[in-house]
């Protein structure tokens, strides 16, 4: 939780110390290792041997428990951010048939929609609401998959519901002005 404080004031190397003393304490503790990894894979300075470091982890995460949902929701999240979105989906599937979860649905249909599959990427955004009204990603994602599509009214309707959530979302601001134009 200390570590998140810091990453939220953008003060990365007060972070990773953070994880690093929790690490001390219970250096198995998988949350800490995934939540290192994370840091380590995209942070502000992240170069190819931290991503590599990131990887490690998550694998050792996997080797140790390959059930783990947190570390599949991890190299899925992974696998997206680098582009590789059929095992992004691959491993996000995994964490959803075990323990679904609002934002594994979000980053399942973040995958389908760069994979230009618009009517799974809805599904998952659905599904994601479903499971959590208030989820500002999947509201925003699925506000802008409605604009792509050309479905205008529900595009500005999402947005709308965005902004009450959260009245200052730049992206839901511009998909309210661009379904309204």
């Amino acid at each position: 939780v200390l570590a998140d404080y810091y990453r939220i004031l953008e003060q990365s190397d007060k972070a990773i110390a953070a994880i690093d003393r929790a690490l001390v304490a219970a250096p198995e503790h998988e949350p800490a290792l995934l939540r290192r990894a994370e840091y380590l894979h995209d942070g502000q300075d992240t170069t190819e041997d931290t991503r590599k470091e990131s990887w490690d982890i998550v694998e050792k995460v996997l080797q140790k428990n390959p059930r783990s949902s947190l570390g599949h929701f991890t190299e899925g999240k992974f696998h997206l951010l680098e582009g590789a979105y059929e095992k992004a989906t691959n491993s996000l599937r995994r964490v959803l048939d075990d323990q679904p979860s609002a934002n594994a649905h979000v980053l399942m249909g973040n995958a389908y929609q760069r994979m230009e599959q618009p009517d799974l990427a809805r599904s998952e955004f659905q599904s994601a609401l479903q499971l959590d009204a208030q989820n500002l990603h999947a509201r925003v994602s699925l506000a802008g998959l409605y604009l792509g599509t050309g479905e205008n009214e529900l595009a500005v309707r999402e947005a709308r519901t965005s902004l009450r959530l959260a009245p200052g979302d730049a992206r839901a601001r511009m998909i309210l002005a661009t379904g309204l134009t």
